[in-house]
This record gives C-alpha cells, sequence and structure tokens, in this order.
C-alpha cells in the first residue's frame, strides 16, 4: 500500500521513511488479525498497517517476528482502538527500534491506539487522535464486589501511567483519558497533543540524535542546535511554495 502525504513528514524523519516506506510498495507477505505485514527488506525491518480493533494476537505476531530478528520500523495507524496491553507491547517494541509513527490525512486513531503512537520516537499526526478512559474487556464481576473491581481499575491506571513515563509521554495523556466516559471520545487538538509531549518526535530521540550529528559535523552541541534551527525553519518555509509537489 503506498503511503500518501509522505512530503508532509517533519524533514527530520524523511531519509528514514524513504528508506521504510518501501515495505508498504511491496505486496503483504504476511497478514494476521488486523495488522498488514509489510514486505521485510535487506536489513530485516518491516513496515505495518494497524487497522480495525488491536488485539493480543496482533502483539503476539508482532513479537514472533522480533524473536526471528525482524525489526518493526514504520507503523500506519487507522484503528478505534482495542487491548490496551497489546497496544502498549506494540508501543514498546516500536520504542526499542526506535519505530516511526504515521496518522495520514483520513486515518483515525482512537483509545487504545494512541499508546502506538507514544511508542514511535518519531510520530507524525495529520488525521485525527481521539481519546477516551481505558474499560475492562469482560463483562463477568463474579466473585469481585466494588471494592476489588475499584482496586483492579486503579492498578491498571498505573500501568497506562507507568507506560506513558517510560515512552517520555505526559502522564497527563491519562488523565485526559480517564475524563472521558468509554461511550464517548474527543478528539485531540494540536496544543493539546503538544502539551502531552504526544507530537513530533521523542525528547530522547531528538538528543540521542543531535548529539551524533554534533559530533560527525565536528561541532558543538549548542552551534549544531543553532544551526539546525536555521535550516529546519528555512526548509519549511520553502516547502509551502506551491511547486513543491514531492
Amino acid at each position: 500500500m503506498p503511503l500518501p502525504g509522505i512530503r508532509q513528514i517533519r524533514l527530520v524523519a524523511a531519509s528514514q521513511l524513504v528508506a521504510f516506506a518501501l515495505a508498504f510498495t511491496l505486496p503483504p507477505r504476511d497478514s494476521f488479525a488486523e495488522i498488514a505485514i509489510g514486505g521485510i527488506t535487506t536489513h530485516s525491518t518491516y513496515g505495518a498497517t494497524i487497522t480495525g480493533t488491536i488485539t493480543a494476537q496482533d502483539a503476539k505476531r508482532i513479537v514472533e517476528l522480533e524473536k526471528r530478528g525482524a525489526r518493526l520500523k514504520l507503523v500506519r495507524l487507522d484503528s478505534s482502538g482495542g487491548d490496551v496491553i497489546a497496544a502498549m507491547t506494540i508501543g514498546r517494541i516500536l520504542r526499542k527500534n526506535g519505530g516511526i509513527v504515521l496518522v495520514e490525512e483520513d486515518d483515525i486513531c482512537a483509545s487504545a491506539c494512541v499508546l502506538i503512537i507514544a511508542g514511535g520516537v518519531v510520530r507524525s499526526i495529520h488525521g485525527k487522535v481521539l481519546i477516551h478512559r481505558p474499560y475492562s474487556q469482560g463483562t463477568d464481576t463474579a466473585g469481585q464486589d466494588l471494592a476489588a473491581w475499584d482496586k483492579k481499575m486503579k492498578s491498571f491506571r498505573k500501568k497506562v501511567d507507568a507506560y506513558l513515563s517510560e515512552m517520555n509521554v505526559s502522564v497527563g495523556l491519562a488523565d485526559a483519558m480517564w475524563a472521558i466516559s468509554p461511550e464517548n471520545s474527543r478528539a485531540l487538538t494540536r496544543a493539546e497533543r503538544d502539551n502531552f509531549l504526544l507530537s513530533e518526535s521523542d525528547s530522547s530521540y531528538d538528543d540521542y540524535r543531535s548529539t551524533q550529528d554534533a559530533r560527525k559535523y565536528g561541532l558543538t552541541k549548542q552551534e549544531y542546535l543553532r544551526r539546525y534551527k536555521i535550516v529546519t525553519e528555512r526548509c519549511a518555509e520553502y516547502a509551502k511554495q506551491p511547486f513543491i509537489n514531492t
């Protein structure tokens, strides 16, 4: 599946996206549950499109590929959510691999899907990101009173908080999620995504990349960052020109 809108992605990620987007242009070698796996490249990296409901089987499939040496590096998301634990498993794998997440203009990433966004070290979000309070999937409360159920839900909340902190995303995102009932949902604004540290790229990744680049060009970190700011501002202005179409 070709990826539209690549020109919109932040320039710092462009070189990586060119390499991994090739996986999406190949016929899928495999598919499992709601995940379409793209072709595995010579560097043992692969792309995936995650749609529909995220399940434990989806996470299991990716874990199996990782065990075989394949590395998930690029994920396109268009999902209504699903299993929170599975989403966090996929997000952790994505972060470990220094992966990129895409939500294209016509795509929606809702509920548990947002936790996969958090796992990307580079995040390109142009579609809608919807949040609401996570909820238990089962329908049986046998043997559990309200106090026991409350304890279970608080433990669940702690796992989500810990995950977001691990991904360098503000736990304020969890506060916002828990404030909205499951039968409702709300789209995050760009300002909210920025405030929750969910936009663009991970802070540790940014510092790691800029440290490597400063050394590569023989610059101090301060001088590299000064030049990087100038370059990105000029490139952004250049990209606004009407004759730029790639």
